[in-house]
C-alpha cells in the first residue's frame, strides 16, 4: 500500500532540472520584470540531451506506481515521460509574456513507438504546437519527442495546460451517479496525504499545493491535491497490470477532470467493454459518488501500430 512505501529524500538530488524550472516560474511571478513584455512572433523549439533514470528511481518509482512486480525489468516506464519532459515544457513557456505560477495541467496524449531501454541517454525535443487565448484563460499545446540512440520518438506527449485569467465560479456537485452497464472495473487505487510528497521526490514536481499544507488551503484548491501525473501512472499501472488486457498500452489520451484531493481512497478504474469504430477503449477514474476524476481513451497492441 501506499503508507508503506518510503520514497527517500535522496531522490531528490536527481531532480536538478525540474527543482530549477519550478524555481524560474516562481521568479518570473515574483518579479515580472523578468517576463519578456510581449510573446515572440514564433517559440523556439528547444532540445536537450539528458542522462536516463536511474535504476534507484525506476524501482521506487514502479512501486510507488502500483506496477505488478518485475514487469518492466529492462525498460522505463512509459508514464515517467513527465520526469524528464516538464523541464523543457517549463522551457517554452517561460519564452512567454504570462505569470506561469497557477498553470494548471488539464491533461495530455501520449503515443507510444518503442521501449525506453533503461540506461539509454535521453534526446528530446520540445514545441508549442497551439495557443489560444480567450477573456478567461490561456490554452497551451506543447509537444515533446523523446529519442533514444536505439529509438527514434520512441515516446511523443502533447500537453494540455491552461493559465486561468478569471477563477470560475466553484460548483458543487455530489450527486452520485450510476455507472453504465457497458464499463467494467479494472482495478482500483489510493491516494493518501503524503502521496504528493512522494511524487514530487520521483519526478521533480514539487509544486507545493501537492505536498505543503499552508500554501495549498491558499490555493483554489483548498488543500493539497495529487498532480494530475500521478494519477495517471497509478491508473496506467491499473489497465497494464489487469488480468483483462493482454497487450501494451500503445496511444492514451486523457483529461485531469476534477482533482484528487490528498488523502482520497478507492478511486476507481473503468473501461468500456468494447472500442469504439478506431479501436479506442473509453477510460473513467471515478471515486466518491462516482465522481468523475478523470476520463479519456486509449488503444492496446504493439508499440508502434496505432
Amino acid at each position: 500500500m501506499n503508507q508503506e512505501i518510503n520514497v527517500p529524500l535522496s531522490l531528490a538530488l536527481e531532480q536538478g532540472s525540474s527543482v530549477r524550472s519550478w524555481g524560474s516560474i516562481r521568479m518570473r511571478s515574483a518579479f515580472p520584470f523578468l517576463r519578456p513584455k510581449q510573446n515572440p512572433e514564433h517559440f523556439l523549439p528547444i532540445k536537450d540531451t539528458v542522462p536516463a533514470p536511474s535504476d534507484r528511481l525506476i524501482e521506487y518509482y514502479v512501486e510507488w506506481a502500483g506496477a505488478k512486480p518485475n514487469i518492466y525489468p529492462y525498460e522505463v516506464p512509459p508514464h515517467l515521460f513527465s520526469q524528464w519532459s516538464i523541464p523543457l515544457v517549463t522551457r517554452v513557456l517561460l519564452q512567454a509574456r504570462y505569470p506561469l505560477k497557477d498553470i494548471i495541467n488539464k491533461g495530455c496524449h501520449v503515443t507510444l513507438n518503442a521501449h525506453i531501454p533503461r540506461g539509454e541517454t535521453l534526446l528530446l525535443d520540445a514545441e508549442l504546437i497551439e495557443l489560444k487565448e480567450s477573456p478567461t484563460q490561456i490554452n497551451f499545446s506543447i509537444r515533446v519527442n523523446t529519442s533514444t540512440p536505439s529509438s527514434k520518438n520512441a515516446i511523443v506527449a502533447v500537453f494540455q495546460l491552461v493559465l486561468m485569467r478569471e477563477q470560475p465560479a466553484v460548483k458543487s456537485n455530489n450527486k452520485s451517479r450510476p455507472i453504465h452497464d457497458s464499463y467494467s472495473e479494472m482495478g482500483h487505487w489510493s491516494a493518501d496525504a503524503n502521496d504528493g510528497f512522494r511524487y514530487a521526490l520521483l519526478t521533480g514536481d514539487f509544486n507545493p499545493i501537492h505536498w505543503l499544507d499552508p500554501l495549498a488551503k491558499r490555493s483554489t484548491f483548498g488543500g493539497k491535491v495529487l498532480h494530475g501525473f500521478a494519477s495517471l501512472s497509478k491508473t496506467w499501472e491499473q489497465l497494464q497490470s489487469s488480468d483483462l488486457l493482454h497487450e501494451n498500452i500503445n496511444d492514451i489520451e486523457v483529461q485531469f477532470v476534477k482533482p484528487v484531493h490528498l488523502p482520497t481512497k478507492n478511486l476507481k478504474v473503468f473501461t468500456s467493454a468494447k472500442t469504439d469504430r478506431n479501436g479506442r477503449y473509453k477510460l473513467r477514474v471515478r471515486g466518491e459518488n462516482n465522481t468523475l476524476h478523470l476520463l479519456g481513451k486509449f488503444t492496446t497492441g504493439p508499440l508502434g501500430s496505432h
